[in-house]
């Protein structure tokens, strides 16, 4: 009947199909209202189909759903790459400060020699501002300060602590230090 649910299917000019006669095990007709009937071993069941649609609502959530989920991997692909970028400066810095820590453990400190040899003395490792090798060609320089600190651990028997500081900095204004510290004994 017209109007009485607007949105159920109903089949117009659908031939009836049924079994091997009305008592069957399944028998598909119309019933009078335009829903189908299904008949299982003599029960009878009409079925109305019906439109179904998301809402406003569900569509809204679900794409705020989506648009949260994609923000974040793209957040965390920007922190990796800031990660990883922080990752390269530091190991050139690290370098760096081994590069000086190997230059002092390198010179001449021999206190029996005649006339003794110390080349390792503060006076010989002065501040440097140098540049920080990386191998990303076309990108800003970045410059590293290297501070050698050299001093006595004890004179008997004669031992020498390097400490080499790298001073580097990331972004804007960030600044960070990698330290290397070793000792040292004279030449033998």
């Amino acid at each position: 009947m017209p109007g009485q649910n607007d949105l159920s299917i109903r089949a117009r000019n659908v031939p009836v199909f049924s079994g091997r006669g009305s008592n069957s095990a399944y028998d598909l007709g119309r019933a009078s209202n335009g829903s189908f009937k299904f008949v299982i071993f003599g029960h009878l069941k009409h079925h109305s189909y019906r439109i179904s649609a998301f809402t406003l609502i569900e569509v809204v959530v679900a794409i705020s759903i989506c648009a949260l989920t994609l923000g974040g991997i793209i957040a965390a692909y920007l922190m990796s790459a800031s990660q990883a970028e922080w990752s390269g400066y530091s190991l050139a810095a690290n370098a760096l400060a081994l590069q000086k820590s190997e230059q002092a453990r390198a010179s001449k400190w021999d206190p029996l020699a005649s006339p003794p040899i110390d080349q390792l003395v503060q006076s010989n490792f002065p501040i440097r501002v140098e540049l920080l090798d990386r191998s990303i060609p076309g990108m800003n320089a970045v410059y590293a300060t290297n501070f050698t600190t050299i001093s006595w651990i004890t004179t008997t028997p004669p031992l020498k602590l390097i400490q080499v500081d790298c001073i580097w900095s990331y972004r804007v204004g960030k600044l960070f230090t990698n330290t290397i510290v070793t000792y040292r004994a004279p030449d033998q």
